[in-house]
C-alpha cells in the first residue's frame, strides 16, 4: 500500500502543524477528530505499548483488517489516507430545512471518493467518514461511519445513505449486530442522529461548492479556447427550458475536441491534479454535423484519456442522433455539470506538430504508473472483497485466480482453465516452466463451504475434491488418450483444492490440515491460506522497492 504507507509516514507531522496553524480558529467546543480516531487506531495496532508503530506495522495491520472483514479494511485504510479534516461547530452546521431541500443536488455535485468532517452531536464530539461511490443504477452512494476519539478501537456507529431518483428507497440503511436496519427517506429524517449526519455531507459540500458573488468570477485566463457562440447560445436555451438535455454514457473515441491546439496546450500538472476526479465528473457535450462535439470541459476529457478509460458519463446539450451512446436520465438545466473555479492559472509552453499524435502522447505520460506491488495491492484487496461477500459464486472465484495467478504461487509460468484430462475436466492447472516438468491441478470450492465436520473429520465435500484431483492425477499418469498437447509428456502432476475460510476453523482443525498437507501431494489450503501467501508476497516486493529507493 505504497500510497497509504506514504499517507502515514507524513500524516502525523502534517496534521500538527496544520492543527497548530489553525487552532485558535476552531469553533469553540470542536475538537479535530480525525487526529483522535489515528491515535486511537495507532494504539490498538502497538496493543497499547508505549510507542508509535512503523509504517510497515500500520500497512500489516491495514491488510489484516481486509483479511477479517474487507468495510473494516476500507475505513482503516481511508483513516490514514485522508488529509483533511473539516471542523466545523454544530450550531455554524445547516439548518434541517436547507438540507431537506437540497439534499437532491448531492447526486449532481461530484464529492471527493473519501472526506472527513468533525463536530460535536449532543455535546459529544463526533467524528465522520463518509465514502462515497456512484450507483450503478444512478444516483450516489455514501458509506457513513462515525468515530469517538478511540477511532476504531472504540465505538463506532457504520450506515449506508443511498440518494437515487430510480432507487429512492431505502433511503438509510444502518449496521447492526443483528444485520442491517433499512429506513425509508421521511422517517430517517425525523432521526437527530442521521439529521445531524446529514448535516454534516452537506456542510461540506458548502465548502467544497462555497456560493460565489457572480461579479467575483473573472476568466482571466490568457490562454483559452476559442470562443464558441453556438454552445453558449445552447446553453442559454437549456437554462430557458427551450432544449433538453440528456445524460449519457458514451465511448470516449466518439467525442471530438473542437479546438485541439487548446487540448494540447492544456498543463500537465492541472491534469495530473485532476485525475482523481476524472472518473466521476460528466463531459459536456453537443452534437454538430453528426459529430459529438467537447469544447467546455477539456480538463476532464484530458484526464479521463490519460487513464485510459474507453466509455465515461456525459450530458449532450440539445437534440442528437447517436445509436451507440446509453441514455442515463432526460432532463434540463440541472443535469448541465458545474462550473468549476479555481484560484490559480498555468501557463503551458508546448508547442504542436502532429496534433493526434502529440495528443495521444501526452496524455499516455501522464497516466500513472503503477509498480508491481502497487498492482497485487489492488488484487489483494478486490479479492478480499469478493471473499467478503456472502452472494459471491464460485464462477467469480475462478475467473479471478485465472486472470491473477499470482495469488495461487508467484513462480506459475501459465494457467489454463477449465481443462479437459481423459473423462474429467480440471479447474485450473498451473503450468511451470518447461525444465521443471511440472503442473499443479486446482479443484476450486466455493469459500462459503465447511471444511470439518462437529467431530473435527474432514467432510465429504472435501474427501469428494481430494478424490477428483487424484482421478485428474492419474489420468495424466495413463497418458489419456485426450490430453491437451501442452500436457502430453512426462509431467510429475501435483494437487490443490482450495475451499472454505481459515478464520471459520478452530487451532486442531487448522494442525489436522497441515498434517495432511505434509503428507500429500494433494494440499487442502483454504482461501485464507492464499491471501497470506499472497500478503507474504508483496510485503516482499514492498522491501525490494524500500532497498532500490535507498
Amino acid at each position: 500500500m505504497q500510497e497509504l504507507e506514504a499517507h502515514y509516514m507524513d500524516c502525523s507531522l502534517a496534521t500538527e502543524a496544520r492543527q497548530s496553524l489553525s487552532e485558535n480558529e476552531l469553533p469553540p467546543g470542536t475538537e479535530p477528530m480525525l487526529q483522535h480516531v489515528r491515535q486511537g487506531t495507532l494504539r490498538e495496532i502497538v496493543q497499547g505499548e508505549q510507542r508509535t508503530p512503523s509504517s510497515d506495522e500500520v500497512v500489516s495491520w491495514v491488510r489484516n483488517c481486509y483479511r477479517e472483514n474487507p468495510l473494516v479494511g476500507d475505513i482503516a485504510r481511508a483513516m490514514f489516507v485522508i488529509n483533511e479534516d473539516l471542523v466545523v461547530a454544530d450550531t455554524e452546521l445547516p439548518i434541517p430545512d436547507e438540507v431537506r431541500l437540497d439534499l437532491q443536488r448531492l447526486t449532481k455535485l461530484k464529492l471527493d471518493r473519501d472526506f472527513f468532517v468533525s463536530s460535536t452531536f449532543e455535546g459529544q464530539p463526533c467524528g465522520v467518514l463518509f465514502r462515497g461511490s456512484e450507483m450503478e443504477e444512478g444516483g450516489v452512494l455514501f458509506e457513513i461511519t462515525v468515530f469517538g476519539r478511540e477511532g476504531l478501537a472504540g465505538e463506532v456507529w457504520h450506515l449506508n445513505l443511498q440518494l437515487s431518483s430510480t432507487r429512492p428507497e431505502p433511503f438509510i440503511s444502518v449496521c447492526t449486530a443483528e444485520g442491517w436496519i433499512h429506513f425509508e427517506r421521511e422517517s430517517a429524517l425525523q432521526e437527530a442522529r442521521i439529521m445531524f449526519l446529514l448535516q454534516c455531507l452537506y456542510q461540506y459540500k458548502k465548502y467544497l461548492y462555497p456560493v460565489l458573488p457572480v461579479k467575483s468570477i473573472v476568466d482571466a485566463r490568457s490562454d483559452r479556447p476559442r470562443d464558441n457562440p453556438y454552445l453558449v447560445k445552447l446553453i442559454t436555451k437549456a437554462y430557458c427550458g427551450q432544449v433538453a438535455c440528456t445524460r449519457v454514457r458514451v465511448d470516449l473515441a466518439l467525442m471530438h475536441p473542437r479546438d485541439i491546439d487548446y487540448a494540447l496546450r492544456t498543463p500537465d500538472e492541472e491534469i495530473s491534479r485532476f485525475i482523481a476526479h476524472a472518473r466521476t465528473t460528466d463531459i459536456l457535450l453537443y452534437e454538430e454535423d453528426g459529430v459529438l462535439v467537447m469544447d467546455d470541459d477539456y480538463l476532464v476529457y484530458m484526464a479521463c484519456r490519460t487513464l485510459g478509460l474507453t466509455r465515461v458519463n456525459a450530458v449532450i446539450v440539445g437534440a442528437f442522433d447517436q445509436p451507440f451512446v446509453e441514455v442515463l436520465e432526460v432532463g434540463g438545466r440541472e443535469l448541465i455539470p458545474p462550473v468549476g473555479v479555481t484560484r490559480q492559472q498555468y501557463r503551458s509552453r508546448r508547442g504542436s506538430v502532429d496534433k493526434q499524435h502529440l495528443l495521444q502522447r501526452k496524455v499516455s505520460a501522464l497516466r500513472p504508473k503503477l509498480s508491481q506491488s502497487a498492482r497485487f495491492e489492488r488484487n489483494f484487496i478486490e479479492l478480499c472483497h469478493l471473499l467478503g461477500r456472502v452472494g459471491t459464486r464460485e464462477r467469480d472465484l475462478h475467473n479471478f485466480l485465472k486472470r491473477h495467478t499470482q495469488v495461487l504461487d508467484s513462480h506459475v509460468a501459465a494457467v489454463h482453465s477449465e481443462v479437459r484430462i481423459g473423462k474429467y475436466r480440471a479447474d485450473l492447472v498451473l503450468k511451470y516452466h518447461q525444465s521443471d516438468k511440472r503442473v499443479v491441478l486446482v479443484e476450486l470450492e466455493p469459500h462459503s463451504a465447511q471444511i470439518f465436520t462437529k467431530r473435527n473429520s474432514l467432510r465429504h465435500k472435501v474427501i469428494h475434491a481430494v478424490q477428483q484431483v487424484q482421478d485428474w492425477i492419474r489420468e495424466i499418469h495413463n497418458n489419456a488418450s485426450n490430453l491437451p498437447k501442452w500436457l502430453e509428456g512426462n509431467y510429475t502432476a501435483e494437487g490443490m483444492v482450495v475451499i472454505g475460510r481459515s478464520k471459520d476453523l478452530t487451532q486442531e482443525q487448522k494442525d489436522t490440515l497441515m498434517i495432511h498437507n505434509a503428507k500429500s501431494d494433494i494440499k487442502i489450503l483454504t482461501y485464507d491460506d492464499l491471501l497470506e501467501r499472497f500478503q507474504r508476497l508483496i510485503e516482499v516486493l514492498d522491501k525490494q522497492r524500500d532497498t532500490a529507493c535507498e
